[in-house]
């Protein structure tokens, strides 16, 4: 059983690295061609990385489930975005 286990964690895995990989592309391809380009999944991969992690039996894996956030570049843009938003809707009053 425990195979299994380790199976599905190595597929979901390779799974949200392919995602990050692909965010990944196309945040070079924006900077290279600076043409709007969309994510189909963004925050997707790193947020199923970081639930791979947190739930795989290695314990000492598990301190490190925030690094799929840091390293998944959709996230740059959304956090950037919400900033801007809460920045312009503050000084609007």
């Amino acid at each position: 059983m425990k195979i299994i286990e380790y199976v599905i964690e190595i597929i979901l895995l390779l799974f949200s690295i392919y995602i990050i990989s692909i965010n990944l592309i196309i945040l070079i391809l924006w900077l290279i061609r600076r043409k709007p380009v969309a994510s189909m999944a963004p925050l997707f991969g790193g947020i199923l990385c970081c639930v791979i992690i947190l739930i795989q039996p290695i314990h000492i894996v598990k301190h490190y489930w925030w690094i799929p956030i840091i390293i998944d570049p959709s996230n740059y843009g959304i956090v950037y975005s919400i900033i801007y938003s809460l920045y312009h809707m503050r000084s609007r009053r």
